[in-house]
């Protein structure tokens, strides 16, 4: 086995377990621990794991929401317009002839 070492920052968007590996299952089960309680072993990725949460802090407010709401729009509008062209390239019937031309 190796040594306990304390983890900072864990967030549920990115399971990784710094200095360790990906870890979803262990990161997972973070979340729904009490504080000050050790965890269940468990079976990891890489190993098998035993947890202990000391706190949990809550995210700053988001300050400027509109902002994150239009970004949000854009990369869905975006995302509707190439699945259209892909749709289109898809149905296209199109033979490409320029190596004869070349």
């Amino acid at each position: 086995g190796k040594a306990a070492i304390h983890v900072e920052n864990v967030v549920f968007a990115n399971p990784v377990i710094p200095g360790v590996a990906l870890e979803n299952k262990v990161v997972g089960t973070v979340f729904g621990l009490q504080p000050n309680k050790p965890s269940k072993a468990i079976e990891g990725n890489t190993g098998v794991y035993v947890v202990q949460v000391n706190g949990f802090t809550n995210p700053a407010a988001i300050s400027d929401i509109n902002g994150q709401k239009k970004q949000m729009l854009a990369a869905k509008a975006q995302r509707a317009w190439g699945s259209i062209f892909r749709a289109l390239q898809d149905k296209a019937q199109i033979i490409d002839n320029r190596v004869k031309t070349f």
